[in-house]
């Protein structure tokens, strides 16, 4: 489209399963990143939409995909507080603790939201609580973000 996303991404976006499956069906590149450097998956992840994560990740979308701005999927999931996707994330082998490029982990970004439900998710799949986030500017525990 004129805005760079891809068929999957728009897809993704509407939440249409059927479309999404047959996509995924005919050969659609399910890890393909649209111009703003997301993946389906991290579009699902955003919007968080259960449903769609979970149909990217049984066909074998790439968890640990990073954005151009440098976030895996978890990360943006764990930001946006969305709980569930968190979860089957993990359960298909996301790292607790990697949040991709920038230094944060999800850890640190969701109890700097206050998304206690993330953050007792993570910590059932073993996320660091002493792991540091660095930003560039300075560094800082999950524990004392959520302070």
């Amino acid at each position: 489209d004129p805005e760079g996303a891809t068929l999957l991404q728009k897809a993704t976006h509407s939440g249409r399963i059927t479309v999404l499956k047959l996509i995924i069906e005919k050969g659609g590149n399910i890890n393909a990143k649209g111009s703003y450097g997301y993946t389906p998956l991290h579009e699902a992840c955003y919007l968080g939409n259960p449903d769609v994560c979970d149909l990217l990740l049984n066909a074998k979308a790439n968890v640990d995909a990073l954005s151009k701005n440098g976030s895996t999927p978890l990360l943006v999931a764990s930001r946006e507080g969305h709980t569930p996707i968190c979860d089957s994330l993990l359960r298909h082998g996301a790292d607790a603790d990697d949040g991709g490029d920038k230094g944060w982990t999800p850890l640190s970004v969701a109890a700097g939201e206050g998304h206690a439900d993330v953050c007792a998710t993570l910590l059932k799949y073993n996320a660091n609580v002493q792991g540091f986030s660095f930003d560039g500017r300075f560094e800082r525990s999950a524990l004392q973000e959520a302070a």
